[in-house]
């Protein structure tokens, strides 16, 4: 894909929305015109947002789809290896201490 076909591929979605806009305008205007139009407005609106939702449903459901889909997430590390369990080497430049089980650091709190 050149790169002039790639700027149209980005643009053509805004171009099209200002359209839409404009369409929107131009024959909405004359419906709120004169006695009585307000209620026909209303109605078109209805009608229009009626047809974007039943047009979004199925994107709606492909959307969960994909996302059902989706890989699931990694397994989580194990806590131990063949030879034993697992031990963490830490170094801190001063006294540290973690609360957590069999995790201490340097000098408790209070402990002399």
């Amino acid at each position: 894909m050149t790169k002039s076909q790639r700027v149209w591929l980005r643009l053509f979605p805004a171009l099209a929305a200002i359209g839409l806009v404009g369409a929107v305008v131009y024959f909405g205007v004359p419906l709120l015109r004169g006695p009585g139009r307000l209620a026909a407005a209303d109605q078109w609106g209805s009608v229009v947002a009626a047809v974007v939702a039943v047009l979004c449903l199925p994107l709606t459901i492909y959307g969960l789809v994909l996302a059902r889909r989706a890989s699931p997430p990694p397994a989580a590390p194990e806590t131990g290896t063949a030879d034993g369990p697992v031990q963490q080497h830490v170094r801190a430049g001063r006294d540290a201490y973690i609360a957590g089980r069999d995790q201490h650091f340097g000098n408790r709190p209070g402990a002399r």
